[in-house]
């Protein structure tokens, strides 16, 4: 069974940002894909930011300072770009991935700004997807 997310965005490193796209993980909590939102899908939850695919496990709040610390120096940089600034792994169908949601920004430039932003992980358990 698939489970589905979307967001404004949905980011990975190496990869573009996607704008109103869901995505699909399975029971093992492995990317399936990244498509289009252009309609209400069935069994989809919505996050206001954006999602963020990463292989590796980060504690939120350490992934946000690591951004926040990139921004500070970087502030035209849009979300996208600061991922792609730390050494993360890049992100394909199939791999097993950490869910992070990060709220609180600029959603009409996807860039951190100076707003508050904050981070959350969705946690994934194989025995409790359905």
């Amino acid at each position: 069974m698939v489970k589905r997310f979307a967001a404004h965005y949905t980011c990975s490193p190496y990869d573009k940002l996607y704008k109103l796209h869901y995505i699909e993980i399975d029971e093992s909590n492995r990317l399936v894909s990244v498509s289009p939102l252009n309609q209400e899908t069935h069994s989809t939850s919505f996050f206001n930011g954006v999602i963020i695919l990463l292989k590796e496990y980060i504690q939120p709040r350490a992934l946000l300072n690591l951004l926040k610390d990139k921004a500070a120096v970087n502030p035209d940089a849009t979300v996208e770009e600061l991922l792609n600034m730390n050494e993360f792994g890049s992100v394909s169908s199939g791999d097993e991935v950490n869910i992070y949601i990060l709220d609180g920004i600029d959603l009409l430039s996807a860039k951190l700004g100076s707003g508050q932003p904050v981070i959350s992980r969705i946690l994934l358990l194989p025995d409790k997807i359905s």
